[in-house]
């Protein structure tokens, strides 16, 4: 696309180093844990107590994935853009509800012919708005270089691929707070007014902390979106997950029907699922240290107070 050649930043080839070197120590990771599971008469599958790989249909929130379906009607009837701030713990399955909701997006939008990209960014690791724009053009333009033009410009370039290609982009920032804290909400007066772009904002906290980040002249920004607050798992929900988790990760009677209801009550005192994770994790630890292949409600207590 473009008649020079365009040399690598250091910036760029770090950032793809450091890729290469986190995917060569997550699948060494795997190996050592399909190793271990496979020498250990407590843990079928000690991957499942990754709490990132737990992040799957096992803790999808039907209710807010709903939500989020109603939403995005919009685009599929009208072709309006839409726009989510989604708050709440990131332990209370934000993430897994939002990919689900994602991949299923996706795929329906095909079955109607419609064009959908989804660019997902982590502010956390953005220092600058533009940082941000570069990662979205770059997901259409790969060769578009990393200097030398403004944000208008940048916003510009992907405007005008969106509309040749008919395409439209859901733009999905993590930790929408350190953009707030960093650079304010500048960059929202130049994405909002996209007609190909819609915006799922995620704040890992309570939206009453996300507004406290705002001022008054934000509010027309904010009255763009729609609001979804993820609120804790019940108990009930807790049982659920934790018991369909146990299945998959012990073998058979490792985690009697008490140590189910000790976790259960931890975790429900804050809706937690995590840390009771990590319990489960730890205790299976202790267990096979003391060469049981059980566990107890006392691994579970040991455990509980190492965390502080």
């Amino acid at each position: 696309m473009y008649n020079y050649i365009d040399k690598p930043s250091k910036i760029s080839v770090y950032k793809k180093l450091t890729e290469q070197i986190s995917s060569i120590r997550n699948e060494l990771s795997e190996v050592e844990d399909l190793l271990h599971s496979l020498d250990s008469n407590i843990f079928k599958n000690i991957k499942i107590l990754d709490f990132d790989y737990v992040e799957d249909e096992v803790i999808i929130r039907e209710q807010y994935l709903n939500e989020m379906n109603n939403l995005f009607d919009r685009l599929i009837v009208k072709n309006e853009p839409v726009k989510i701030l989604i708050s709440g713990k990131k332990d209370f399955g934000m993430k897994a509800t939002i990919n689900k909701f994602l991949s299923d997006f996706q795929e329906l939008s095909k079955t109607l012919c419609k064009h959908i990209e989804v660019v997902k960014i982590n502010c956390n690791h953005m220092k600058y708005n533009n940082f941000i724009l570069l990662k979205i053009v770059k997901h259409f333009d790969s060769s578009f270089p990393d200097y030398g033009f403004s944000s208008d410009e940048i916003i510009n370039h992907i405007i005008k691929f969106l509309q040749e290609h008919n395409q439209h982009l859901i733009l999905v920032l993590e930790n929408i707070d350190t953009l707030m804290i960093r650079n304010g909400m500048g960059i929202f007066f130049k994405l909002l007014p996209m007609d190909n772009l819609s915006i799922i904002c995620i704040y890992s906290r309570n939206t009453d902390g996300f507004y406290s980040l705002t001022t008054h002249d934000h509010e027309s920004i904010l009255n763009e979106f729609q609001h979804i607050e993820f609120q804790r798992f019940s108990r009930s929900e807790l049982e659920k997950i934790i018991s369909r988790i146990i299945q998959d990760a012990f073998y058979g009677d490792v985690v009697p029907e008490d140590v189910v209801e000790r976790v259960v009550a931890i975790a429900s005192i804050d809706g937690d699922l995590k840390n009771a994770v990590e319990l489960l994790w730890r205790a299976g630890y202790n267990a096979e240290y003391d060469g049981r292949g059980y566990i107890t409600v006392q691994d579970i207590e040991n455990r509980m107070y190492s965390f502080s």
